[in-house]
């Protein structure tokens, strides 16, 4: 059964993305990219700040100055490893900060660049399930899912690292769904949930694919460049997309 309905749902998938038209596809694909680009390269920087602070070096450094010096009946040793546990412990605290940020930008930059992208749709006619009076409305809604991805994302972060991504994505694809449904008003036009779901394990691996070519470019980022692709899709199809769940 599990087989079966992991077949429905990438049957699903491809048949959704072969009616999106090319120039929708482009466009929503480069919005995604941009979005899962800027968190991407955001968290790679501060990746690279956690390395830097680095207790270890900081103790050789402390350690071979304080060897230079020669000064009788120091401990260098002991010194040392207080001095660059503590430069280590303030760093690190200096630089939460900037590690709970890159969740804000991870969570807006979508958002961002997809409402660029279907400003760009609507002028040039590419959108026609897209109702203009939902537009603010949905914006209010895609934006505060984003926030509230946001927000889980930091407090589950210190607990289940490893874990809180997943869940987050899941309930994300769903809130996505329920953007799409405001926008459009057409339940015949539905952005179905089981394509969004695939999207996860297929953006990893396409993630995968452009971390080989950008190294700062996360490989679970992927997601986002299908999810972008899906949801202006369900804007341009002009044919009814299954809403299975």
């Amino acid at each position: 059964m599990a087989k079966e309905m992991t077949r429905i749902t990438a049957a699903t998938f491809v048949s959704t993305l072969k009616r999106i038209p090319p120039p929708v596809i482009t466009l929503f694909a480069l919005a995604g990219f941009a979005a899962a680009y800027v968190g991407s390269s955001y968290s790679a920087w501060v990746a690279q700040r956690f390395a830097e602070n680095s207790q270890s070096a900081r103790f050789k450094v402390c350690h071979q100055d304080c060897l230079a010096q020669k000064v009788p009946r120091v401990d260098c040793y002991g010194g040392c490893e207080k001095i660059a546990y503590e430069g280590w412990y303030q760093g690190n605290l200096a630089l939460t900060e900037y590690a709970d940020r890159q969740w804000w930008i991870w969570a807006l930059s979508f958002p961002a660049a997809v409402t660029l992208a279907m400003l760009v749709g609507i002028v040039l006619n590419w959108l026609p399930n897209l109702q203009p009076a939902k537009f603010l409305p949905a914006l209010g809604l895609l934006f505060f899912s984003s926030a509230v991805a946001a927000i889980v994302m930091i407090a589950a972060a210190g607990i289940v690292w490893t874990l809180a991504p997943l869940p987050t994505a899941v309930a994300y694809a769903w809130l996505l769904t329920r953007t799409q449904k405001v926008l459009t008003e057409r339940a015949e036009n539905g952005l179905a949930f089981s394509p969004l779901l695939l999207a996860i394990p297929a953006g990893a691996l396409l993630g995968g694919l452009l971390h080989l070519i950008l190294p700062d470019f996360a490989w679970f980022s992927g997601a986002e460049i299908l999810w972008a692709i899906l949801f202006g899709g369900s804007l341009a199809i002009p044919t009814t997309i299954e809403t299975a769940t």
